[in-house]
């Protein structure tokens, strides 16, 4: 299987950015150390600070559905409850990229 690119796009509602940021970044650690994560990185837009961007590499599909199926994934939906304006999941095919 090929390795996934994935961007993440998180639009936290504007009174609700600095939660969101808490959560995702308490995250990162675990997630890092998931089974099949190459890399997980965090973005802030420079235009638009309660938006952020996930940059993420998984081995394979069956190590991404794990990871969207995980405790600690359902335990940040449970925490940005009602604080998340999008979430979009964009998966990446490489069409001319560089190792």
């Amino acid at each position: 299987m090929n390795t996934l690119q994935l961007v993440t796009i998180v639009k936290a509602k504007v009174e609700n950015r600095d939660l969101v940021k808490q959560e995702i970044l308490k995250l990162i650690p675990t997630i890092r150390k998931e089974k099949g994560c190459q890399y997980y990185n965090f973005f802030e837009d420079s235009k638009d600070n309660s938006r952020f961007i996930l940059k993420e590499s998984w081995a394979n599909k069956d190590d991404l559905q794990a990871h969207i199926k995980s405790p600690h994934l359902a335990n940040y939906t449970e925490a940005t409850k009602g604080a998340v304006e999008i979430w979009d999941i964009i998966e990446l095919t490489p069409i001319d990229e560089v190792n």
